[in-house]
């Protein structure tokens, strides 16, 4: 989707929109904005027919959602406005399931909280009134509202800053890739223990600890005993034994690996919520994070070295590569080492991006020592079917 660009005009009259629209227009994934119903309706086919045709026949990705942030230019005029609202909405979405023909498809009509554009008081009243009803009405398809109320906004009041859009997009996603219910946790992992034993492996940084380390609240400072990027918190390693992992916990038989292990804060939650020490291998190029990681597990296999290079990971059963901070080469290192040295159904679980050439089982929303990150676990197959390179079979499986 195109957001709007920059509407100040040259000294010739002319908006960078005016050059935009007659490219972006041709495009699958163009959209219009400040448009109102009747202007959708009156040009239909150049709109949303065309690009979904296109889509149909295989020149575009397909789509099977359509987020719609949907009503300002509808209500924000006079009362008489909302006269035609309800029937007007009606209408589109009535075409809009003629032309996609497709059952499942769901429209996210998202109330919207921008009042400097609404007029009348009661304006977000009517129109989220407006929209109820149709989400409540059967057109063959779901539709969804997801509220909007409570988002930061930038000082124009109409646009969503950065942190808005973020949670603007958590709010879609809640909709558009619904988390079956969870499965039952394994046994609770003792993240008192966990930290004291990290305590003990790094005595320097104990006072650090104490000061900006907190598990649970509403206040949560992520900096944790590492001072690097890598670290996931225990809570995180827990959700993905509960998402890969038979009858919902490690075996005593699975062996774990962490490229760039740190301080060992991975491997530790790992032995503590069932897995063998001596299946642990962690690979680190620090040896000062390595010889903490040492004390807290004597009995593992730590490796101070390249993990590109020294390939004493690969025949691991479950890998982890917090790959916040990885470019590209490095990710496409990591890929072509596991296509070419791993076993079949190999899981790596990677944060904030996918592993080319595996097929994604989920996402879900974790917590790493520098904050919020979506954990992807990617399981190895050679038969995984890819788009790009990265399997497009997502789904968030764990809140």
């Amino acid at each position: 989707m195109f957001n709007d660009c920059d509407p100040k005009k040259n000294s010739l009259g002319y908006s960078p929109l005016n050059y935009l629209y007659p490219l972006y227009a041709h495009h699958h994934n163009f959209a219009r904005g400040g448009t109102s119903l009747s202007e959708w309706l009156a040009n239909y086919d150049s709109w949303v027919v065309a690009p979904w045709s296109r889509s149909s026949s295989g020149s575009a990705s397909l789509k099977t959602d359509v987020v719609w942030i949907q009503g300002e230019s509808d209500v924000a005029n006079s009362e008489a406005s909302y006269t035609d609202y309800h029937e007007n909405l009606t209408t589109f979405v009535n075409k809009l399931k003629a032309t996609v023909n497709i059952n499942t498809l769901i429209v996210v009509l998202t109330t919207t909280t921008r009042t400097s554009l609404l007029k009348l008081p009661h304006s977000p009243k009517l129109l989220r009134s407006c929209q109820s009803r149709i989400s409540e009405a059967d057109f063959g398809f779901k539709i969804n509202i997801v509220d909007t109320s409570g988002i930061r906004m930038c000082d124009d009041g109409v646009h969503y800053t950065n942190k808005g859009c973020y949670d603007v997009s958590v709010r879609l996603r809640a909709v558009l890739l619904p988390s079956p219910t969870p499965s039952p946790s394994p046994a609770s992992l003792n993240v008192e223990e966990w930290k004291a034993t990290m305590d003990k492996s790094a005595v320097e940084l104990s006072k650090q600890l104490d000061e900006n380390m907190s598990f649970g609240g509403s206040e949560k400072n992520y900096k944790m005993i590492n001072y690097t990027y890598g670290e996931i918190l225990p809570s995180t390693v827990e959700k993905v034994f509960r998402s890969s992992t038979p009858q919902n916990s490690p075996p005593k038989s699975l062996t774990v690996a962490d490229l760039g292990s740190g301080c060992g804060g991975v491997l530790l939650a790992c032995k503590m919520l069932g897995c063998l020490e001596e299946n642990l291998t962690g690979i680190e190029v620090m040896s000062s994070y390595l010889n903490q990681s040492k004390i807290a597990l004597p009995s593992s296999t730590l490796l101070c070295s390249d993990f590109t290079t020294d390939l004493s990971w690969v025949n691991c059963d479950l890998i982890f590569a917090c790959s916040t901070l990885y470019d590209p080469e490095l990710m496409s290192k990591i890929s072509q080492i596991v296509r070419s040295n791993c076993r079949e159904n190999t899981t790596v679980v990677t944060l904030d991006k996918g592993l080319e050439g595996c097929e994604c089982l989920g996402q879900f929303e974790g917590e790493g020592s520098w904050g919020p990150c979506v954990v992807w676990i990617n399981k190895y197959s050679k038969a995984s079917p890819t788009l790009d390179g990265v399997s497009t079979n997502t789904q968030s499986i764990i809140e």
